[in-house]
Formats: C-alpha cells, structure tokens, sequence
C-alpha cells in the first residue's frame, strides 16, 4: 500500500466531523478493520437496532453487489459504508429506496467537488461509462421494514492486486479528486444518506412511495446516463437475448422504462442487468 493511503486511515472522529449536523442524529458509527460485510452485520441485529447506525470497514471479505456479486473489498483503499434504517411500512412501500439511495451518492460526490458523474440505473454510480460504485438496499420485516443502505466507493483502487479482478470497466475518485481522502468521502456521504433517509420517511408518510421519491426525481433525471441511450438488457441464457431498446427514464414503479418497436414496458429492478448497446 502506498505512503499516501497509510497517512489518512479511516477516523471515525474526521467522518463525523465531515457528516456535519446529520452526526448527531446517529445512535452510533463504528470503523473496523476487517469485517465479512457491512451490511450484513447490521442485518444480523435485532429487529430495530441498526436505526440510524452507520458500520464501516477498511476492508470486507465478503462484499456483494447486486445479485450476489463479489464485490471487490481491498484493504485500505476504498469506501464500504452502511447505513441502518428502521420505516413504520412494509416492504412493498419502498421500491424507490434504491433509486433515492443512489441520488444521495452522486449528491455526495457532487459535493466534494466531483463532475461529469451520473447515476446507472437502478443504483450504480458512474462517470465516463466507468463503474465508481454501487448501492445495495436490503430489508427485512414485513413492517416495520429495518433496511440496510450500503455504498461501495472505489476512492484509491488503482494498484490494488483486487482491481485486476474486476471484470467491466471502472474509476476511482482519486483519479478525479486528486488528494481526496476516504474520510471526507464517508463524511459526504453519511450526510446526504441521512437526509434522503429523513425526506424519503417523511414522503411515505404524506403520499405515498411515489411521492416519497418525488425530492429526488429532478436529480435522478439529471444524473441519469441510460436516459434516451439504446440499451440491451441481458437476461437469463435460456431466454437468450433480448431486442436492443431505448430507455425512457423510470416507470411508475421505479422500474426502468424500455420503449421498444414502439411499445413502452417496464422492467423492475433485480430481473435484468442493463448494459448500453454496443454502437
């Protein structure tokens, strides 16, 4: 590991400092070293501890991604982040989560300073058709609904043997934000995580899950990389692959828009994997 990656280990002091006011509404942040995967020890909490209880690590071995990928988690290099949350509805309340949990990412890099980034539905996060990082929602209760938010944010993985892995293209932040450190990328996104928690639960309450997302829907659409793309969606390899389309932005439930021979339909999130078409 370089000289530069040692001299700025995770603090949990410097993150809350960077959190702002969102810190004082925290019942605890905690860093470790190692752990299997962020998310998952806030899962395995009782039913309503992990309300907004934020765990991170240096280091996972055994972080996933959407459907179960791997997610690349080596020491010292990058962003592992989640963020518990308790909402008074059931599951089915919180189908845009995913999608404010990833505007509330790209509003962190934003504000460090990052442009030319976006949003790849449902929750990726992006810049140059490079992957930066990835959301994972979880839940758990029929309602109440205990929900983890986790953020994966590659910061200095360039060098990392892990990188080598990877297998689709992808960026880190210290490309772009030279002298950036993972300190002040958790505190950025610890405190846009917790706003969008606070928006997203007072929206549900007032109108529902729809109108709980509509905070968030003018930044989804300006960060939206897919919007008017031709996109292909992959899926499963007996159903072979599918017509090229073209994305029209979200559906009335959150899902992904396909217009294609002239026929709209909505695709929700975990059924496919989207990739832009090739030229």
């Amino acid at each position: 590991m370089s000289p530069e990656l040692t001299s700025t280990p995770l603090s949990a002091d410097a993150i809350r400092d960077g959190a702002g006011a969102a810190a004082e509404g925290l019942l605890g942040l905690e860093v470790v070293a190692e752990t299997g995967s962020t998310n998952a020890d806030l899962l395995a909490l009782p039913p309503g501890e992990a309300h907004r209880r934020v765990r991170m690590a240096d280091r996972q071995l055994t972080g996933r991604g959407r459907r179960g990928r791997r997610w690349q988690s080596p020491e010292g290099r990058n962003v592992y982040l989640s963020l518990g949350w308790r909402f008074d509805v059931p599951p089915d309340q919180l189908g845009f989560l995913p999608l404010a949990t990833a505007v509330a990412a790209a509003r962190a890099l934003a504000a460090l300073g990052l442009s030319g980034h976006g949003v790849k539905w449902p929750n990726d996060l992006v810049r140059g058709g490079h992957k930066l990082g990835g959301c994972l929602v979880e839940l758990r209760g029929r309602g109440p609904s205990d929900t983890v938010i986790g953020v994966g944010l590659n910061v200095h993985l360039r060098g990392a043997e892990e990188a080598t892995d990877i297998d689709q293209p992808w960026t880190d932040l210290g490309a772009h934000l030279p002298g950036v450190t993972r300190n002040a990328v958790a505190g950025a996104l610890i405190g846009e995580l917790v706003a969008a928690m606070e928006a997203y639960e007072a929206g549900i309450s007032t109108s529902g899950p729809a109108g709980a997302f509509a905070p968030f829907v003018r930044d989804w659409d300006r960060w939206d990389v897919l919007q008017g793309q031709p996109v292909r969606v992959m899926g499963t390899e007996a159903a072979g692959p599918a017509a090229p389309a073209i994305a029209r932005g979200l559906g009335p439930r959150g899902g992904l828009l396909l217009e294609r021979d002239g026929i709209m339909e909505e695709l929700l999130a975990g059924e496919v994997s989207v990739r832009l078409s090739d030229p």
